[in-house]
This record gives structure tokens, sequence and C-alpha cells, in this order.
């Protein structure tokens, strides 16, 4: 799973989140702008952010806030 968090300065956080035998892992990322994220990201995150927190699609994810989402993997 992917949370992404839109920033006030218009970059963006993404953060995975991976569990494994020894614990939670994953990296933070940090992109200047929406326009520099990975395609299929932009995508499943355009299609989130019409919806009303805290609404979701089952295959693309969830949006927590006017400002955070989580993206399925």
């Amino acid at each position: 799973m992917y949370e992404i968090v839109l920033k006030d300065d218009g970059t963006v956080e993404l953060m995975q989140a991976k569990q494994n035998a020894w614990g939670a892992t994953g990296f933070k990322t940090m992109y200047t702008s929406v326009a520099n994220m990975p395609e299929d990201l932009r995508t499943k995150l355009s299609a989130l952010r019409m919806l009303t927190p805290p609404d979701g699609y089952e295959d693309i994810g969830q949006r927590v806030d006017d400002v955070t989402f989580w993206i399925y993997e």
C-alpha cells in the first residue's frame, strides 16, 4: 500500500509500507509535483481526488481526507 500526502507547497510525499517477518519496512519519496509522479500512481490519485473523504474504490484505494490518499498495490 502507498500513502500519498499532498503538501501545501505543491510537493507530494509518497510512502510505501510493507510488512515482513521482521516488522514493517518501506520507503519514503518526495516529488516536486503530482506531474512528476509515476503515471500509474497519478492515474489512481486522479480517480481518488474526485471522491469525498472517506470514499474509495475497492481496486484502487481510498481518499482519507483532503490531502491524504491510500493507494492499493
